[in-house]
C-alpha cells in the first residue's frame, strides 16, 4: 500500500498527466485505490484550494481515495517517535515548528503506523535548516519513500492515446 504526498497530485496536473491531456493517470489512481493499493489522508485533501476547477472537482468526486485511518495505538506511536526526531534535528526551530504542524508529519506518521511506502516527488536535503523534508524523515523512522514514477512502472501503468 502506498499513500501519497499532496505533490503528486498538484505537479501531475500542472505538468505531464493534466486531466485535459492524460485521463488515463486520473482513472490509474482511481484503479489502484479500489484494488487497495493506493490512498492518502484526510490532511493532503484538505491541502487544496486549487484554482483549476477539473483538478477541485475531480477531488469531490473521489473522497474516499484521503479516507485512510491507521490503527489508534500505532498512530500514536508513530507521532511520538517522528515528534522526537524532529524536535533532535538540527535545524531552525521554525522548520520544526511547521514541520509538525504541517500535513508531511501526518503523511509520515500514517506511514509508519500502517507500514507503508510514501509516494512523493520531494527529494532529500538532511542538512537543511529551513524545512524538514519527507524523504529525511521517512529515512530517519524507517519509512520507504518513492516518486511516482516507481509506482507507475512497478503496477506496470500504460496511458494510451486513443
Amino acid at each position: 500500500m502506498y499513500l501519497f504526498d499532496t505533490n503528486v497530485l498538484i505537479q501531475s496536473q500542472n505538468t505531464f498527466y493534466s486531466k485535459n491531456i492524460c485521463p488515463g493517470f486520473w482513472n490509474w489512481l482511481i484503479r489502484e485505490h479500489r484494488k487497495g493499493n493506493l490512498k492518502s489522508i484526510s490532511q493532503v485533501r484538505e491541502e487544496f484550494t486549487p484554482d483549476d476547477p477539473d483538478l477541485a472537482e475531480w477531488l469531490t468526486e473521489n473522497k474516499s481515495l484521503f479516507d485512510f485511518e491507521a490503527p489508534t495505538a500505532a498512530l500514536i506511536q508513530a507521532y511520538q517517535r517522528l515528534s522526537r526526531w524532529a524536535n533532535s534535528r538540527d535545524c531552525r526551530d521554525s522548520a520544526k515548528a511547521k514541520f509538525l504542524n504541517g500535513t508531511d508529519y501526518h503523511l509520515v506518521a500514517y506511514s509508519l503506523a500502517g507500514k507503508m511506502s510514501l509516494i512523493t516527488f520531494e527529494k532529500p536535503e538532511p542538512k537543511s535548516q529551513t524545512k524538514i523534508k519527507i524523504p529525511d524523515a521517512c529515512d530517519a523512522v524507517g519509512v520507504q519513500y518513492v516518486n511516482l514514477f516507481h509506482v507507475l512502472r512497478q503496477s506496470k501503468a500504460v496511458f494510451q492515446l486513443i
